[in-house]
């Protein structure tokens, strides 16, 4: 039905954070929520609109404790979960909400905007770990119920990906694309990506909680 078309290092990843219990914590927001969207319209974006070499994750730190408790009990860091999947994950230096693996994909980690931006913590409380930094439209993000769907990889293995609402996707993608300070090509597909999410909206294929 050509649904098979996640990354398998993404499967592998939503599906280590599951079994360790932090399934809750996240959304995935950016590019890969296409994928979600995708599945539950029956549809297949083009490879334009999908191609990225990373994945964002938004975490919720408001529920730091509950997160860091199920890493400990773990005995991990959440470098040390990816490392699960790819020994090769590294964190970055120069920018160390991110990690990435031999192969160039990277795992980049974002958080709800606090009270105190300035102080840099990592996601585990631990040295080394990966530090997630603010992320825009944060509060709108993680207010709103995740939209969850099962996805599927290359290699047929499936995963629950929980994601944004469709209609707080359009709107986040039409913002970014006015943007003067971001790149040109990345605006050019956030305003194809917003394009193709409101088409389905439209079409009933995708169902908004978010809008009437």
């Amino acid at each position: 039905m050509g649904t098979a078309r996640v990354p398998t290092i993404v499967i592998q990843i939503l599906n280590e954070l599951e079994n360790k219990g932090l399934g809750g914590y996240y959304r995935v927001i950016g590019t890969h929520a296409l994928y979600a969207y995708e599945v539950a319209a029956g549809v297949a974006f083009d490879a334009e609109s999908t191609a990225t070499r990373d994945v964002d994750l938004l975490w919720d730190v408001q529920q730091r404790i509950r997160l860091v408790a199920n890493l400990d009990a773990a005995g991990l860091t959440m470098l040390q979960l990816l490392q699960l999947v790819d020994t090769s994950f590294e964190r970055m230096e120069d920018q160390k909400e991110s990690a990435v693996n031999a192969e160039g994909f990277a795992v980049d980690f974002l958080r709800r905007r606090g009270p105190d931006d300035k102080v840099a913590d990592s996601i585990s409380g631990k040295e080394g770990d990966v530090l997630p930094v603010p992320a825009e439209n944060s509060q709108e993000f993680l207010n709103s119920p995740p939209y969850e769907q099962v996805v599927i990889g290359g290699d047929g293995s499936m995963a629950r990906m929980r994601t944004v609402d469709p209609g707080i996707f359009v709107d986040f993608k039409r913002w970014l694309a006015k943007l003067d300070t971001r790149e040109q090509i990345k605006r050019r597909r956030d305003q194809r990506q917003a394009d193709a999410v409101e088409q389905l909206l439209r079409e009933g294929r995708l169902v908004s909680s978010v809008r009437p």
